[in-house]
This record gives C-alpha cells, sequence and structure tokens, in this order.
C-alpha cells in the first residue's frame, strides 16, 4: 500500500475511535475527566 492510504487509513481510525474514547471516559472514568 501507499503511505498515503496508510495515513488516511489511520487518521479514519482515530476518528472513528474518539468519540466512544470520549464516551467512556465520560461516563467510566469521572475522576479522571
Amino acid at each position: 500500500m501507499s503511505n498515503e492510504l496508510i495515513s488516511l487509513m489511520s487518521a479514519h481510525g482515530a476518528l472513528a475511535w474518539f468519540p466512544f474514547y470520549s464516551y467512556f471516559r465520560m461516563t467510566k472514568l469521572p475522576s479522571l475527566s
């Protein structure tokens, strides 16, 4: 694969997981938020 495709997939993965991470941090770890 090309580097452009790999970086695009990495960026998409980060954007896809960010809402789940934010939700988990707010609900499961209120003391750390």
